[in-house]
C-alpha cells in the first residue's frame, strides 16, 4: 500500500474511481492529484457463489413470489368475503320485520357456506381456497338480491316522508 501524503482538512488531494467487471469484481483506483501516486484496490464478493447455487436461488425466489400471489389472492377475496358479511348482517338487522322467516334461513344458510369456507384458511400461509371463497361470495350475493331490494325499497319510503314533511 502506497501511503498519500498528508494535507490539510478539507483540501481535496485524492480522486477515486470505481469499476465493477463482468465477474461482479470492484475495482477502486485512488489516486493523489499532487503527487499522482497511485493505489488500486480489488474487492471481491465475501460470498462465492457457483452459478448451480444461483440457479437454485432464483427458482426458490419464482416459487415463493407463486407463494406470495397465492396468499395476496386469498386476502384481498377473503376482505371482499368480511365485507360482504358486514354488510348481509346489518342488512339483516335492518329488514327482518320485511322479510319473512324461510328467507331468512336461505340467507343464514349461505352466510355459513362462506363462514365455512373461511374458517378452513391456512392461517400459517394466509390462503386458502380461493375458488371455493368466490362460490361462497357469489352465493350469498345471488341469495341476497332481494333483500338489497327491500332495504333499498325502505330507504326510498324514509326519503320519501322526509321530503313530504
Amino acid at each position: 500500500m502506497i501511503p498519500f501524503e498528508k494535507a490539510p482538512k478539507g483540501v481535496p488531494r485524492v480522486g477515486v474511481q470505481f469499476e465493477i467487471d463482468a465477474n461482479g469484481i470492484l475495482h477502486v483506483l485512488a489516486r493523489d492529484i499532487q503527487t499522482g501516486k497511485e493505489q488500486h484496490l480489488e474487492i471481491r464478493s465475501a460470498i462465492d457463489v457457483d452459478d448451480s447455487k444461483v440457479t437454485e436461488m432464483v427458482e426458490s425466489s419464482v416459487e415463493h413470489a407463486m407463494d406470495d400471489f397465492d396468499a395476496r389472492r386469498w386476502i384481498e377475496t377473503k376482505l371482499k368475503a368480511e365485507d360482504l358479511l358486514k354488510a348481509v348482517k346489518q342488512s339483516l338487522e335492518d329488514c327482518k320485520e320485511d322479510i319473512g322467516p324461510d328467507y331468512t334461513a336461505e340467507i343464514q344458510q349461505a352466510v355459513d357456506a362462506l363462514n365455512q369456507v373461511l374458517a378452513r384458511e391456512n392461517a400459517d400461509k394466509n390462503t386458502g381456497d380461493v375458488d371455493a371463497l368466490k362460490q361462497a361470495i357469489t352465493l350469498l350475493d345471488s341469495n341476497t338480491q332481494k333483500l338489497a331490494e327491500v332495504q333499498m325499497d325502505k330507504i326510498t319510503e324514509q326519503l320519501m316522508n322526509q321530503q313530504h314533511q
